[in-house]
């Protein structure tokens, strides 16, 4: 089965923490001890209430990996995690082509919501993001 160590702090995660006043925690999956996956979460005030949620940053399984049950695993430990933490719900962003993410979020209880993420890409953003 998979391992999944959590959470664990990176340096990455540590700088992000302190430069944004957020505690964020990662969580390792592993195969016979390498990481193979990661869950990257946050949890902060939900805005406008006084409830807290989860957001779910990142979710990565390495190709040799994938459709092995990994991303599921990890999906359920944070949703696990958030359930114990009495958060109000669970959020993420995720590309509309990625059908395969998607597919596994609403299979683990995700639903879609009306909302619409919004980008404003500035020369330079357009520039890094073109594949």
């Amino acid at each position: 089965m998979y391992g999944l160590a959590a959470p664990l702090m990176t340096a990455t995660a540590a700088g992000w923490r302190r430069d944004l006043g957020q505690v964020f925690d990662a969580t390792v999956a592993t195969i016979k001890n390498k990481p193979v996956g990661m869950a990257l979460t946050v949890c902060m005030p939900l805005p406008g209430a006084t409830a807290r949620m989860t957001e779910l940053v990142g979710l990565y399984v390495a190709p040799p990996f994938r459709r092995r049950g990994i991303g599921t695993a990890l999906v359920r430990h944070v949703l696990a995690e958030a359930h114990n933490n009495k958060v109000a719900c669970v959020r993420l962003a995720v590309a509309k082509d990625n059908d395969v993410a998607i597919a596994t979020y609403l299979r683990n209880g995700f639903k879609s919501t009306e909302f619409e993420i919004l980008v404003a890409p500035f020369a330079s953003f357009a520039a890094a993001t073109k594949v």
